[in-house]
């Protein structure tokens, strides 16, 4: 018999507003700029740099992006990362906003259209809270880092990309798989996943392992 059980985080619904008309809408390619967001504090397991070094290459290599692209990191920063947003090579590409409460960092994800999340090789098999809200927010997902859990299940929900680090071209063509349409289609994974992860479901799951161990003693 079993002798752990692993629960995950889990989301709420009700910190989210029905938005189904902008969820269905495929953005317009020649609409600019690219709205791109990491929401979520940014501490040392969390470090933007590789993904600025990324973003820095490809906005050098190709700039006529620099007015096409806004990245908008939402949270609070440590020093670390707080320096490295400050001191980036082209500061108009780049947005940071504050600590905001919950339903509005929620309405942000909806707001954008690519949501970015930061993974390195020491959470490879942690799946962080903020992605169970970013799938919640149903935009496609920028796992930029290292393959994981994460990067896994974004995979086999097709809700997104992994773009490793070190290439500003590898950055460039993530985001051109990201803005096409299928990235927004409405099958049955997503919503299916969503379902089954609410905080509500996960709780009854909860009760239901310690009713077995209670009945097994």
């Amino acid at each position: 018999s079993s002798k752990a059980h692993i629960v995950p985080n889990g989301w709420e619904p009700d910190y989210f507003v029905s938005r189904q008309r902008d969820i269905a809408m495929v953005r317009p390619r020649d609409a600019t700029p690219l709205r791109i967001a990491h929401v979520g504090n940014l501490a040392g397991h969390t470090p933007p740099h590789d993904f600025l070094n990324s973003l820095q290459q490809f906005l050098t290599d190709e700039p006529e992006w620099r007015s096409r692209i806004r990245v908008q990191f939402i949270g609070r920063r440590s020093p670390g990362p707080d320096n490295a947003l400050r001191t980036f090579k082209f500061p108009e590409v780049i947005e940071v906003v504050d600590h905001v409460g919950k339903r509005d960092a929620n309405r942000l994800m909806q707001d954008s259209d690519i949501l970015l999340l930061i993974a390195i090789p020491d959470l490879e098999r942690y799946l962080p809270g903020k992605l169970f809200d970013y799938l919640a927010a149903r935009r496609p997902i920028l796992v930029f880092g290292s393959r994981g859990e994460s990067s896994a299940l974004v995979d086999r929900l097709g809700a997104g990309v992994l773009c490793q680090p070190g290439s500003g071209a590898a950055l460039r063509d993530a985001l051109a798989t990201l803005q096409k349409p299928e990235m927004l289609r409405q099958d049955d994974s997503v919503p299916d996943w969503l379902r089954e992860h609410r905080r509500e479901a996960l709780a009854s799951r909860v009760f239901d392992i310690m009713e077995n161990i209670a009945v097994r003693t």
